[in-house]
């Protein structure tokens, strides 16, 4: 191979094969110049260098893309399973399975003559409880005593965070029970009223305001008799 000191590729192994020709003797020049054909091997370049990093940064960013959508979507799903806003309250299901036999009941009670009227305080005591009192009677308008009352309610926003309590008959006809609500807005209650084979039942949508806290004061009824 001739050297051309032009070529700046190959001049850093032009002058080691003229060092190893000029210090070594003549008879062992066959080994001299294997020696300078080593030093003529290809090397990894820069160029090289620079290919290989630029895959691994390139599959490296494919892959954490890919990961942090696999963890924002698993936070997504996370967060909306756990939102009560986004849960549909229980029963909901086998309600729509048995919607004919649901609007049956809903007939019967309306039939039935019976009406209803939920009333809630609006003065809260100490743990934020406020008394919830029913009034229920018959056609005639008289009180329907001696029923066994099943209320339950929830925000209608969050459906997953109803609840289901037994009313006691405080007078004739007017049940109660306490009832906390942790926002004021629109809640839907559903009745369950029976009295021997005589059964109700009704939704209501009430628009419930915002309680007003007195701790100095026990909890006490605002709701006029």
């Amino acid at each position: 191979m001739d050297c051309d000191a032009s070529d700046t590729l190959f001049a850093g192994r032009c002058r080691c094969k003229l060092l190893i020709r000029s210090c070594i003797p003549t008879f062992i020049e066959p080994l001299a110049m294997s020696l300078a054909e080593m030093c003529q091997r290809p090397i990894p370049d820069a160029l090289a260098q620079r290919e290989a990093t630029a895959r691994l940064l390139w599959t490296g960013g494919i892959i954490a893309f890919f990961a942090i959508q696999a963890v924002l979507w698993i936070v997504a799903i996370t967060l909306t399973s756990q939102d009560p806003s986004h849960v549909v309250f229980e029963g909901y299901d086998q309600r729509a399975l048995n919607w004919d036999s649901w609007q049956e009941s809903m007939r019967a009670s309306a039939a039935l003559g019976w009406q209803t009227r939920i009333e809630v305080g609006t003065r809260a005591d100490v743990s934020g409880e406020r008394e919830l009192r029913l009034k229920l009677v018959d056609r005639s308008g008289q009180p329907v005593s001696g029923a066994v009352v099943e209320l339950k309610f929830y925000h209608r926003a969050r459906a997953a965070e109803a609840e289901t309590v037994l009313l006691r008959e405080l007078l004739p006809g007017e049940y109660v029970t306490s009832f906390r609500a942790q926002q004021p807005g629109n809640w839907n209650f559903e009745v369950t009223a029976s009295r021997g084979a005589a059964k109700y039942l009704a939704v209501l949508k009430i628009e419930v305001p915002a309680a007003r806290s007195n701790p100095s004061r026990p909890a006490q009824s605002d709701i006029p008799r």
